[in-house]
């Protein structure tokens, strides 16, 4: 597990909350298998969209990916025929970004194995990583400025 000095602390703002909440919206409206790139639908409401179970763990974590030009996409963590295995997301979200980035720090590049992307674990105060071979840990913490549709409470999945 990496020394608590590299465990960074993201700041999120209402607007980037909600940016966040628009692209996960549309990667479940829009199901896509191509990179949505800055593509976005008229008027959507995150409200009116629910991520299928399967893009979440057991704990309740949002299982996003990074593909190898870290481009995110929702990660079907149930099996073979649970659904479509990947969503794309589009790239309109700096929480995204934020976790792509803290993901790309040189402590965090030692587990890439010489290739881009990968997988992290979202929830409300959060981001885990599990590299192979190594225990899970946080690779970033947040406090959200109000309640998210998307990214649940970690403790209160598990009681």
């Amino acid at each position: 597990m990496p020394p608590m000095s590299q465990q960074l602390n993201l700041t999120i703002s209402l607007k980037e909350l909600a940016e966040f909440e628009l692209a996960i919206a549309t990667a479940c409206m829009m199901r896509s298998h191509d990179r949505l790139e800055n593509r976005l639908p008229q008027r959507l409401n995150p409200e009116n969209f629910a991520v299928p179970y399967y893009f979440y763990r057991g704990d309740g974590s949002l299982v996003v990916s990074f593909g190898r030009g870290w481009y995110p996409f929702l990660d079907n963590t149930r099996g073979y025929n649970q659904g479509s295995e990947r969503w794309y997301v589009p790239k309109i979200s700096g929480l995204l970004a934020g976790v792509g980035r803290a993901m790309q720090t040189p402590e965090q590049r030692q587990f890439l194995q010489g290739q881009s992307g990968g997988r992290v674990f979202l929830h409300s105060t959060g981001a885990l990583r599990a590299p192979s071979g190594v225990a899970e840990f946080e690779l970033l913490t947040w406090k959200l400025p109000t309640d998210s549709h998307f990214l649940r409470d970690r403790n209160a999945a598990n009681s």
